[in-house]
């Protein structure tokens, strides 16, 4: 059985928000005093985490991808219908 991790509510969270017309990914550790934006995660949708907490999944242009929580490495999963 799959030990599952999700990052501490104290360490870091995301949101997606709204600009220009597209929503967008942001993270926030706690300890600082703004959020960054992941980059690649334009006209994102239903977010989540992975079980290992270390990646955020979406959805986005037809495809299921998954970010890294520092935004380092962004990777297309496969195409979806779900999301779009």
């Amino acid at each position: 059985m799959a030990d599952l991790r999700f990052p501490p509510m104290d360490e870091c969270w995301f949101t997606w928000l709204f600009r220009n017309g597209q929503s967008r990914l942001w993270v926030q550790s706690l300890d600082s005093s703004s959020p960054r934006e992941l980059p690649g995660t334009e006209n994102a949708s239903h977010p989540f985490w992975s079980p290992d907490g270390r990646l955020i999944g979406f959805f986005a242009a037809g495809n299921l991808k998954w970010i890294d929580v520092d935004g380092s490495r962004l990777q297309v999963l496969s195409e979806s219908f779900v999301g779009q």
